[in-house]
């Protein structure tokens, strides 16, 4: 365990951990910190700062994320377009943050003896906001897991010739607010925040937490292999993909 030579823990049991603080430094889970299209990465990342709590915290996400319901009255400004094959960034107002439930749970490293409570864990809460609103919470780390969670094209480009697929495109409604994404329909749809880690990785994750089929894009947007993917997970309602 970091920073500490006295206690021990089984990996299984911190599968969910997205941070660790100790001291000064806070250990990040990098996939919180970067594009979902490159999440894999398994990395922790060291920045300068702490809780303010002593001992060692281990910062898990609540159990049962929540998110924001779509009240009549905004039932007027949702209009689903069809795909234009346009491809930019709608989500610029779209920010994360982190605040503490107060929740905390001592954690059983198998020392005994021990007068204080050396290692816990400290429920803390990722909110994904938009326009200083708030949207819904998010819990990524199990959705790199998830077999609902499909990378098209992380790194490299395709070989397709034909990236358009013109017949496939045209069953897809454009998404470029989060009241559309809350209410689209069954069918495929889009998802437009181009270079946008933050407004990804929350539509990303808010969509496996919901169980619907997830397409990221990576650096080249190719719909010949987004059909190729879409294939298997076809029968399943609300897929998405993410530009």
């Amino acid at each position: 365990m970091l920073e500490s030579s006295n206690i021990k823990t089984a990996n299984s049991t911190l599968q969910s951990v997205i941070a660790l603080s100790s001291r000064d430094p806070l250990y990040i889970a990098k996939s919180m910190l970067s594009d979902p299209a490159h999440g894999t990465d398994s990395r922790i990342t060291r920045i300068r700062g702490n809780i303010g709590r002593a001992g060692i915290a281990l910062l898990v996400p609540p159990e049962t994320p929540r998110v924001m319901t779509v009240d009549l009255p905004d039932w007027r400004l949702l209009d689903h377009d069809e795909y234009d094959g346009a491809t930019t960034n709608c989500f610029a107002e779209t920010s994360s943050h982190a605040f503490f439930t107060g929740s905390m749970l001592p954690f059983d490293t198998g020392s005994r003896g021990m007068r204080d409570t050396d290692i816990y864990l400290f429920e803390t809460t990722i909110s994904a906001r938009d326009q200083g609103g708030w949207i819904g919470d998010i819990k990524p780390l199990p959705m790199f897991n998830d077999p609902l969670f499909r990378v098209i094209n992380a790194d490299k480009p395709c070989q397709h010739q034909q990236k358009s697929h013109v017949a496939f495109a045209q069953e897809l409604i454009a998404t470029d607010s989060w009241y559309q994404f809350f209410t689209r329909p069954g069918g495929p749809i889009y998802f437009r925040a181009c270079g946008n880690w933050m407004a990804r990785l929350a539509a990303a994750s808010m969509s496996v937490q919901h169980g619907h089929p997830t397409f990221i894009f990576g650096n080249d947007v190719c719909w010949t292999c987004g059909k190729i993917e879409y294939g298997p997970l076809a029968p399943i309602k609300k897929p998405i993909f993410i530009l």
